[in-house]
């Protein structure tokens, strides 16, 4: 396996498949780089996660229903 950042996002995310998911832990051991990109987009992840839920004003809501009917959607 070649160093690539979309893996480590679907190994993150579990959406790697068990071959796929060996392949990427079996280059994780080697490649100091791409251990700490993973580092980064879990510390990313949680990050994300901790922020507060803030529902989006009621106009938005609003406006979107509107633009949607001009597009005829």
């Amino acid at each position: 396996m070649t160093c690539d950042p979309r893996l480590l996002s679907y190994y993150r995310d579990g959406a790697l498949s068990f071959e796929e998911r060996y392949e990427v832990e079996d280059h994780l051991r080697e490649c100091t780089e791409c251990t700490a990109s993973l580092r980064g987009l879990m510390r990313l992840a949680q990050v994300v996660r901790s922020m507060p839920m803030v529902p989006p004003p009621p106009t938005l809501w609003q406006r979107l229903r509107r633009w949607l009917m001009q597009l005829g959607a």
